[in-house]
């Protein structure tokens, strides 16, 4: 049972872009990934893949997009803002 001072919040979606602040190249297996600390414009930072960005740099504008997984699940990842959008 929610408390009876309980409101429901709205929250404005996000815009979806971000700026890369650092970023690295992993290799934990034969399949390197780039592994990211992004900056959304909205302000909180997270720890993410980078995809089709061949060589990423600090302060490079990036854009949220969705990998599909296994069991309708969702993986969010960071691709270049240049690739359409």
């Amino acid at each position: 049972m929610l408390p009876a001072d309980y409101r429901i919040r709205l929250v404005e979606p996000a815009d979806h872009r971000a700026i890369i602040e650092i970023c690295e190249l992993v290799y934990p297996t034969e399949t390197p990934y780039t592994l990211a600390r992004i900056k959304l414009a909205e302000g909180p930072i997270l720890l993410t893949h980078l995809e089709g960005i061949d060589e990423p740099r600090c302060d490079q504008p990036v854009h949220l997009a969705w990998r599909a997984l296994p069991g309708g699940r969702h993986l969010p990842v960071f691709r270049s803002a240049d690739d359409g959008l």
